[in-house]
């Protein structure tokens, strides 16, 4: 069974203990709407693979994303890997990461000298 059938599998699982309704809470990096369209496409699969309704919710800025996820506003948190520590204080459990590579941005001020990583 690959990675993501068991990620499934166990949504289902985790999804049958919260009712009819299976709400995603997303770490927000960006605008709100821009976040829920963003992810309509895993709403639109999950509804479809659980036969269950989902939301996508995210939260007014970094600290009320991590109350809200303390105070069991969500079933399931779509986080950053560095966040994901946090919320495991909380008593979520990671149970699906999809590989990505990230690669990080260096930048600086347009008034400073810097130009290049050799500066």
């Amino acid at each position: 069974m690959n990675v993501f059938k068991l990620g499934i599998v166990l949504i289902v699982i985790v999804s049958s203990l919260f009712g009819n309704t299976l709400k995603i809470g997303v770490l927000p990096t960006m605008d709100a709407l821009k976040i829920i369209s963003l992810n309509q496409p895993l709403k639109q699969f999950l509804e479809t693979e659980l036969n269950e309704k989902v939301e996508i919710y995210t939260s007014n800025g970094y600290d009320k994303f991590f109350e809200d996820t303390k105070n069991g506003q969500f079933d399931i948190v779509v986080t950053a890997p560095h966040f994901g520590v946090l919320h495991l204080q909380n008593g979520f459990i990671p149970i699906l990461k999809y590989s990505t590579h990230l690669k990080p941005i260096f930048e600086v001020l347009k008034n400073i000298p810097i130009k290049t990583i050799k500066d």
